[in-house]
């Protein structure tokens, strides 16, 4: 569950729910028109959702996830499972 959490609100590629389909759902059940996908040319766009971060809130959300510390036992120690440059790399590529 927190792997589709997170990957929804960093809008990281593979990770989210919010896709395509997602978006044609929304169109054949004719409510959030400015969710619906513009087709652009060649080009589907899928406008952000206001649950997706922007760039700033990111960083932000990364860097203070990193620092979180919990009772030992109930979560992974993220510091030493995942470098944050590489997850800066894997969102933005």
């Amino acid at each position: 569950m927190c792997d589709s959490v997170i990957g929804t609100l960093l809008n990281i590629q593979g990770k989210t729910n919010d896709g395509l389909n997602t978006r044609q759902d929304l169109v054949e059940m004719g409510i959030c028109d400015q969710l619906h996908p513009r087709f652009d040319g060649k080009k589907i766009y899928l406008s952000p959702t206001c649950h997706t971060f922007v760039k700033k809130r990111e960083d932000k959300f990364l860097s203070v996830s990193m620092s979180c510390q919990s009772v030992i036992g109930y979560s992974s120690n993220m510091k030493s499972l995942v470098q944050l440059k590489d997850l800066f790399s894997a969102i933005y590529r």
